[in-house]
């Protein structure tokens, strides 16, 4: 994303739409799912609210001759 779009609520205002839709259709939880790595999108869904419930973790397996 391009640093001069940042912190303009344009996210957060789509994800106040989206869990105001779920919820007004009878859902009572929603899911968010980033990269580990990704420390601004951690930081956001924290900021907005969600906890971690669990951590999924990538493997890779170098094959050498």
């Amino acid at each position: 994303m391009l640093e001069g779009y940042r912190n303009q609520g344009v996210a957060r205002a789509m994800v106040d739409a989206a869990l105001s839709d779920a919820h007004e259709r009878g859902f009572a939880y929603a899911e968010t799912n980033w990269r580990i790595t990704n420390r601004q999108a951690a930081q956001y869904w924290t900021d907005y609210g969600f906890t971690t419930t669990y951590a999924r973790f990538h493997r890779t397996i170098v094959f050498t001759n």
